[in-house]
This record gives structure tokens, sequence and C-alpha cells, in this order.
């Protein structure tokens, strides 16, 4: 008589929220994940925008190919049974690899009812993973006392923060904190963004001349009410991204000019203010790749952006203009100066010399090493 015994499935199941961040976040260490220990990653995405957003993303929708697959729940079903049989099918899958050892990531909504049956019934394989890819604590919270908060699973991931959700690592009740750090400082992210930094600029801008070479906008919404700026209204902004556009302008000829939109950008009044300028190009392409070729990443207003640039070695700058009990309360500085090289705060002529500064430079790609050990040892763990 033959005994057969069946050997756990290498596998990763990452439940994503309705925003790209977190997909954003988690590549990293899904890609190292394939490349060193080769265990393929399901993405689970319930909501629809979020599929959609991975789907245009060119270099996230490639990045998740490449690691494994993208499992969208409700697939589009118009039919409210269908929707139901498919979401039920899904399900049994995810807990079937479950079952035969798949780790659980995901960032808070295996804590909410019903999917949280599945973190009491995985407890020790499942992870609570930071929402974002770097350390913003300064601008997301204040230092308060609470009560100790109990994870519906085993484990609990930090890249970087000491704080997730508003609450202090160390506060959360779990088995194991991992203090992993930075993903897109590991060196198997960057080798794989610029493997292929040449490809995706070709494929969308082959055209346009980057070899010595570009610089990078980082667009704010242009319209909308921001509480960060003096002044509220969508003059401001409008009035620091003409100035910015206009002192950038004396460069575009031998550095051309890629503006980066948000998802809320008006791009109706974008393109308005940007029409018929020679060596001005909209982009949508990964922050990450775009730093691979850039020489300064700006913006009008803080942007989580400035962190893919700056861990690349890239200058940023924030051109922008705080109120006073801003300033007051970053010491005159960023809201979170971390990330940014240069802070000016409603001095055209500052910024002026600082861009002539560093594009008056010769332009070299940074040599960018990334971390390779792990001494939270997460990577391990996850593939026990």
């Amino acid at each position: 008589m033959h005994i057969r015994f069946v050997v756990p499935k290498k596998k990763l199941i990452v439940f994503v929220k309705n925003r790209l961040v977190t997909i954003d976040a988690i590549m990293p260490l899904l890609i190292e994940m394939k490349e060193v220990y080769n265990m393929k990653s399901d993405i689970i995405v319930f909501d629809q925008l979020a599929h959609i957003g991975i789907n245009e993303n060119i270099v996230i929708r490639d990045a998740l190919e490449y690691v494994g697959k993208e499992v969208y729940i409700t697939k589009g079903k118009s039919n409210k049974i269908l929707r139901r049989i498919h979401a039920i099918a899904a399900l049994f899958f995810i807990i079937y690899d479950a079952f035969r050892g798949a780790k659980i990531l995901h960032f808070g909504v295996l804590d909410q009812w019903p999917l949280n049956i599945l973190g009491y019934i995985f407890k020790k394989n499942i992870y609570h993973v930071q929402g974002n890819a770097y350390n913003f604590d300064k601008f997301q919270h204040n230092d308060r006392s609470i009560n100790k908060y109990t994870l519906v699973g085993s484990n609990l991931v930090s890249f970087g923060s000491k704080y997730i959700n508003g609450i202090q690592i160390y506060d959360y009740r779990c088995t194991k904190i991992f203090e992993f750090g930075p993903p897109k400082k590991r060196s198997s992210w960057l080798q794989y963004i610029y493997g292929k930094s040449d490809y995706y600029f070709s494929h969308c801008h082959n055209n346009i001349d980057v070899s010595k070479g570009i610089i990078v906008i980082i667009m704010s919404s242009l319209d909308s009410c921001t509480p960060l700026l003096r002044d509220p209204s969508d003059k401001t902004q409008v009035k620091l991204f003409l100035e910015t556009l206009d002192v950038l302008l004396k460069f575009s000829s031998q550095t051309p000019i890629f503006i980066k939109p948000h998802v809320y950008t008006n791009m109706t009044l974008l393109n308005n203010l940007i029409d018929n300028q020679d060596g001005v190009h909209i982009t949508y392409l990964h922050p990450s790749v775009l730093a691979t070729k850039s020489r300064i990443f700006i913006a009008n207003q803080f942007s989580n952006t400035l962190a893919d640039a700056h861990s690349l070695g890239v200058d940023t700058i924030e051109y922008t203009n705080y109120p006073e009990s801003i300033l007051k309360g970053t010491q005159g500085r960023s809201v979170s100066h971390k990330f940014v090289s240069y802070f000016i705060n409603n001095d055209v002529n500052c910024f002026k010399n600082i861009v002539a500064n560093i594009l008056n430079n010769d332009f070299f790609l940074p040599s960018i090493q990334g971390v390779v050990d792990d001494e939270s040892g997460l990577l391990s763990h996850l593939a026990k």
C-alpha cells in the first residue's frame, strides 16, 4: 500500500483594498517572493474601480501577471445570482488553498465580517500589512494613549511605519510583528523596475528623447479644496502650477517635462493650461519607472510619490504655499520632510535658482544597490 502525502501549496493570497496604493505597496514583496522562493500570488480584488485601475496601469498590470494572477471576485457579472455563485466559487478556492498552507496577506479587510471568519480559522497564516510603502507617520496621526487592539490574525507587517491605522504597532495584540522596512528599496524591486524602464518609455513615449533625463511634475487636483495650501481654493493650485511650468519651460528643449496626473486631477483644466506648450507631455507611467530617468520630481503639495523618487536618489522639490498654521507645526518644513530634498514656500526666485542648479549639471543615473537582507525574518516566514 502506498501512502500519498499532500505537499502544502506554496502560494500567497493577497486581499487588496479599493485603491491601488495597497497593491503598489505590496508588489515589491511579491516579486521578491516569486524570484527567491518561487511563490506565486493570487491578488483578490472586490472593487470594480480597483480592478479597472489595475488593468489601466501597465506597470502594475504587468507586475501582477509576473507574480501570479488577479482574482476579481465579482467578475462584472450583471446577474445577482451569477455574481453570488462566482463569489462563492472564488472563496471556495481561497479556502482550499489556505487549508493547503497558503499565507494570506491583507490590509484590514479580514478584520471585518464576514471575512474575519478566515482570520480566525487560519490565524497563524494571516498577516495584517501596512497599507503604504513608506513611513509617513509624521503627518498621518498624533501620538495618543490607546487600549491594546487585537488582530484577527497572528502577524503584523510594518514597512517602516510605527503606526498602522493610527495605532502603534506594539499596541496590537499579535504573535509576531515584522518590521520589514520600505519594500521599494528592495534589490529585487529595483532590478525589476530598472530592467523594464527602457521598454516602458519606448512603449508609452517612443517619440521623446529621454537620454538626458526628464523633469516630472506630480499633479494636484487643480480645482478641489485642499487645506494644505494657504488659500484652499483652486486659484492657489493653478497659480503654483503655472509658476512651476513657467520656470521649467526654459529647460524643456533639452529636458522634456512629464506631467503625472492624479486620479482626481481635472484633466480638462490641465489640458487647457498646457495647450500648445512644446516639450510638455502627460504620462501615466508608474512613479518608480519615471524616477529611473528623472532629474527632478516636483509637486506643489506633498505627494506620496515623492518618496518613490527620493528612494532612488532623485532630487525632490515641494514648491508650495503653506498657511502659517501648518508651517508652525512643521517647523518651516514639508509635512513629510524626509522625502523632500528642497522645500520652497511661496518663493519663486528660490525655486528658479534650485531648478537651474540641478538642471545645469550633467545627468547621470544614480547607482542604487537596494536591500537584500531581511533582519525581520518575514520572507522566510512567508516561505515556510
